[in-house]
């Protein structure tokens, strides 16, 4: 990564959230406050520029990675459950597994065994073999030292505090942020006065804890944390400006790797960016992905609907070994304004 510096960002939410995570959204973010700051952004939005000044990833909780994208099929899963010595009856695990192979993220420690081992899907039922045994959670697939007679999940019982254990865990490990109910008066528009008796409650959403991103720059640490601190003071996402989106720079650390020692011995990647845009480079020969489409807007234009972009998620899997970063920007997004492009560049993670 000859010019680049890897860098893990580490952010502590002190609001509600509105707007997911994502990268190609918190760049957008990163490139006004390097405006409002002063600085010079011909190369973040130069299309052709082969050496962006920032690639990054979505943000995760700590800890928590985007699960690698499988190629499972109901049979496989069905002929594991069925060969598996557990408490649980195979049918339990069927459900169990399928509901796993949905999420959308996973432990890290996970993640880094099952791109190191020989095949993600063979390492993904081995971790669910782990969780019918009781040596991991069969709801987050977490490392636990639970007993699995006594797990709810694994045996199907109605104990109601293991339940109500089991839905606070699983709240948790969804990612479905706490909801904190705020109260609110209705306004008379054409007078700017409260309206009497018209109360009303907005449930926010807060993220727990702390958040993790990723990033490979060819800017300064110092400087990246000034840009960080600007979007969190500012606010991110929609309603930034009635003091949504906020969150503190906990710290900018250097050589940190979201899945350290990785080697790329099969010559294949995962993306921790859900804004990868299809393009001339992104072979889709043996590739595993999942797909969004983004419609961004512009704040400054009355004409503010650009063009939807197709782009791949976190967690997909192509062929190839690239170093830095994978994609392009998209140009031309928006009918009028033919300067302005989107972030369709990733974060890859060869192994």
């Amino acid at each position: 990564m000859s010019g680049y510096t890897q860098l893990q960002i580490t952010i502590r939410p002190t609001s509600a959230f509105l707007t997911p995570l994502v990268a190609d959204t918190l760049w957008g973010h990163l490139v006004w406050a390097e405006v409002y700051g002063g600085g010079d952004i011909s190369a973040w939005l130069a299309p052709d520029n082969p050496h962006p000044p920032i690639v990054l990833t979505d943000v995760f909780p700590a800890g928590w990675l985007p699960a690698p994208k499988m190629a499972l099929t109901g049979e496989s899963i069905r002929a594991f459950a069925a060969g598996l010595s557990a408490d649980a009856s195979p049918e339990r695990l069927v459900g169990i597994a399928k509901r796993a192979a949905r999420r959308a993220l996973l432990p890290q420690e996970l993640v880094q065994s099952m791109l190191a081992g020989d095949d993600i899907e063979g390492g993904f039922l081995e971790a669910l073999g782990e969780a019918a045994r009781g040596r991991r959670c069969p709801i987050c697939i977490a490392l636990t030292d639970c007993e699995p007679r006594q797990c709810p999940v694994l045996s199907g019982t109605r104990e109601i505090d293991a339940a109500r254990a089991c839905r606070r865990q699983l709240a948790q490990i969804d990612f479905r942020a706490p909801v904190v109910p705020s109260r609110h008066v209705a306004i008379d528009r054409a007078s700017s006065t409260a309206l009497e008796g018209q109360l009303f409650d907005y449930a926010d959403e807060w993220p727990d804890g702390q958040w993790r991103c990723w990033m490979r720059t060819t800017l300064e640490p110092d400087h990246i944390k000034r840009l960080m601190t600007f979007v969190g003071d500012s606010g991110y996402g929609k309603r930034a400006s009635v003091g949504k989106g906020r969150f503190e720079v906990v710290s900018v650390d250097e050589g940190h790797s979201p899945l350290p020692g990785l080697q790329p011995a099969r010559g294949r990647y995962m993306i921790l960016s859900s804004s990868l845009a299809p393009g001339p480079t992104i072979d889709l020969a043996g590739a595993v992905y999942g797909v969004r489409v983004k419609r961004g807007k512009l704040h400054n234009s009355s004409q503010y609907i650009k063009k939807p972009v197709a782009m791949f998620t976190a967690g997909s899997v192509f062929v190839g070994t690239p170093e830095v970063y994978v994609g392009a920007l998209v140009p031309a997004v928006h009918s009028i304004d033919q300067e302005v492009v989107d972030y369709g560049i990733a974060y890859p993670v060869a192994f």
